[in-house]
């Protein structure tokens, strides 16, 4: 299974929704930090400028369509799922950044087959 592919299989049982423009934005994200984790320290100073500029598009609207995708999927996705990669603990919707993370830390430790 490629990178892409376990992002896009991770981000589909999470239940973020396929169909939303910032699915497409967290895929590419999750998958330029799984390939250097070091993005991680500076996700929207160079990670969302990266992208936004493939997309043409600003920062701005780039951040606010992954917290809409998020958001999405803490309303209606998969309870079981959101546990193993958050923790039984959540509480509230993470951050952005704070999901990049986790989704980047539970492929990183148990997405390779």
């Amino acid at each position: 299974m490629t990178t892409k592919q376990e992002v896009t299989k991770l981000l589909s049982d999470i239940g973020v929704p396929q169909h939303l423009l910032g699915y497409r934005y967290l895929r590419e994200v999750i998958v330029l930090c799984l390939e250097d984790q070091s993005l991680l320290r500076g996700v929207m100073d160079g990670v969302y400028v990266t992208i936004s500029e493939q997309h043409e598009t600003n920062v701005t609207n780039l951040e606010r369509n992954i917290r809409s995708a998020v958001v999405s999927a803490f309303k209606g996705g998969s309870n079981d799922t959101i546990k193993a990669v958050f923790g039984n603990n959540y509480t509230k919707r993470p951050t952005n950044v704070h999901f990049i993370a986790a989704c980047v830390y539970y492929i990183s430790e148990f997405g390779k087959d």
